[in-house]
């Protein structure tokens, strides 16, 4: 007599894989010993199912996490490469307020020393027999000063180093006004202003070579060179 024995395989999910059979054509009693070990053959092949069937599940997780791995790191480096973008963008703008607000302070300062403290001394002059318009000029003067004290600039310290004529004429000079016109402004001679001329040259420095005095203060004024 023929003995059949037969025994599915699943999945770990409970899904059929397939069916174990074992046919045995001899009479037998040997065939009901082997069922159990079929059995056992049966588990070995489902854990090995499982097996197969985690590791392709781990090898799918690491591929999507390879993907994520490296759309982050795209991520990442497009916002890198934002912020330096933006740190350069942040760092010229800020380079522009800077030499704007020198630009500002320089204009003031020559504005100040070179228009109105000339005139504050005037103004002393004229009031050295007023103790009273005296002290106000004083304290006029001492905050002009104060406003000017923290400003740098090449023609604001070229000019503090003047005298208060000379820082006038070199103003007229930088505006481009010429000698003439300069002593019409001041009602003084032309070699009046000729000799405060030559003293301002000795002082900037502009004693040896021909470099043009009022040119040399354009720039200071424009430029701050």
């Amino acid at each position: 007599m023929s003995f059949y024995v037969g025994l599915p395989l699943k999945w770990p999910d409970g899904s059929n894989f397939g069916t174990i059979c074992m046919l045995d054509r001899f009479k037998n009693q040997r065939a009901l010993q082997f069922r159990e070990g079929l059995r056992r053959f049966c588990q070995i092949v489902e854990d090995d199912l499982a097996m197969l069937e985690e590791i392709e599940l781990r090898k799918m997780a690491e591929t999507s996490l390879q993907i994520e791995l490296g759309l982050r790191e795209a991520l990442i480096e497009e916002r890198t490469q934002d912020l330096q973008e933006a740190n350069t963008a942040l760092r010229v703008l800020l380079k522009g307020v800077e030499q704007s607000k020198t630009e500002i302070e320089e204009r003031v300062a020559q504005q100040i020393k070179g228009l109105v403290l000339p005139h504050i001394s005037r103004l002393r002059q004229l009031s050295v027999d007023d103790e009273r318009a005296r002290s106000y000029v004083d304290i006029l003067e001492t905050n002009l000063k104060s406003i000017t004290a923290s400003f740098e600039g090449k023609l604001a310290e070229a000019l503090e180093g003047l005298t208060p004529t000379e820082s006038e004429i070199a103003q007229l000079i930088a505006q481009g006004r010429s000698t003439k016109e300069i002593a019409k402004v001041l009602a003084r001679g032309t070699s009046t202003v000729d000799f405060h001329r030559n003293n301002i040259r000795k002082k900037l420095g502009l004693t040896h070579g021909r470099k043009n005095l009022q040119k040399h203060l354009e720039n200071l004024r424009k430029y701050g060179e």
